[in-house]
C-alpha cells in the first residue's frame, strides 16, 4: 500500500529489499543535498536500519526516502519504545510535500498499534538542519528539546539512553549533540540560517542549540507518539491509516 500526496507516492518497505536501481537513487539524491558524502557510508547506515520510506513521482523516480529503525531501553525497570528515523531527504521541488509525514504515520500505525497512548512510544529523530527540526512543531504539540520550556527529566533520560545506545562516545549529554568527525553535512545554500530565517523562534532555537550543524553536528529530538500529543492535521491522517 502506498500513501500519496502531491505528486508522489510514499511506500515502506524493507531495506534490504532495495535494488540496486533504487538504491544509486537514493545515494544520488544524498549527493547532491550532502556535502561529504561517501557512498560506503551510506550503504553501511541503509544496512543498519530496517524499513525506509520510499518517495517516487508518477514516473517511478525517486524523489526522496527516510530509513527507518525501532529502538528499545529500559529506564529504571520500565521499558520505552521508539521509532527512529534516520537519513531524511526529499528534492527541493517537494519539500512540504504530504507523502512522507502520511507515509511516517502509517508506519507508526502499523508498529505502535492502538495502544500507543498506553504503551510509552517516542519518535526518537536526530537533525542536521533547521527544516528537519521544523517537523516537530508542524507534527507535535510538545517535543524536546524546545524553545517553550525546558525539557523534563524522564524524557531528557529517554534521548540520553538511545542516543547513547545509537551513537555510543558520539552523543555529547550536556550539549544534546551527536559530532562525527568529517561527516557529511548539508551544502550550502540547502539549510542556511538566514537573519530572516532566524524570526522563525524554532530556528533561532535550533540554531543557538546546534551551531555546529553547518559541520554536520545533528541536534537529538524526542515526541511521545500517541494522539494526545499529536495536532490536528497529523492525527486526522494517523486516524486514516489506521482504519485503511
Amino acid at each position: 500500500m502506498m500513501t500519496t500526496g502531491q505528486g508522489l507516492a510514499g511506500e515502506i518497505v524493507l531495506a534490504s529489499s532495495l535494488d540496486a536501481a533504487t538504491r544509486l537513487e537514493m545515494w544520488n539524491l544524498m549527493a547532491r543535498y550532502f556535502r561529504e558524502a561517501n557512498r560506503s557510508a551510506f550503504e553501511r547506515d541503509l544496512a543498519g536500519k530496517r524499513w525506509a520510506i520510499v518517495l517516487r513521482d508518477d514516473g517511478g523516480a525517486v524523489q526522496g526516502f527516510s530509513t527507518l529503525d525501532l529502538m528499545e531501553a529500559d529506564l529504571g525497570g520500565r521499558p520505552v519504545r521508539a521509532i527512529y528515523s534516520g537519513d531524511t531527504i526529499a528534492e527541493r521541488s517537494h519539500w512540504g510535500t504530504a507523502a512522507l509525514p502520511r507515509a511516517f504515520l502509517r508506519f507508526v500505525a502499523r508498529h505502535t498499534g492502538a495502544d500507543s497512548d498506553e504503551a510509552e512510544w517516542y519518535w526518537f529523530y536526530v537533525c542536521k538542519g533547521y527544516r528537519t527540526y521544523r517537523f516537530l512543531p508542524v507534527f507535535y504539540h510538545h517535543f524536546f528539546p524546545c524553545p517553550a520550556r525546558a525539557t523534563p527529566r524522564r524524557e531528557q533520560a529517554v534521548m540520553d539512553a538511545l542516543a547513547t545506545r545509537r551513537f555510543g562516545d558520539a552523543y555529547n549529554r550536556s550539549t544534546g549533540v551527536v559530532r562525527v568527525p568529517g561527516d557529511y553535512a548539508l551544502r550550502p545554500g540547502v539549510g542556511d540560517v538566514t537573519a530572516e530565517r532566524r524570526r522563525d523562534p524554532f530556528v533561532e532555537f535550533f540554531q543557538c542549540r546546534n551551531p555546529g550543524w553547518p559541520q554536520g553536528d545533528e541536534l537529538v529530538c524526542l515526541a511521545r507518539i500517541g494522539r494526545e500529543n499529536l495536532r490536528a492535521r497529523p492525527r486526522r491522517w494517523l486516524a486514516e491509516e489506521r482504519s485503511s
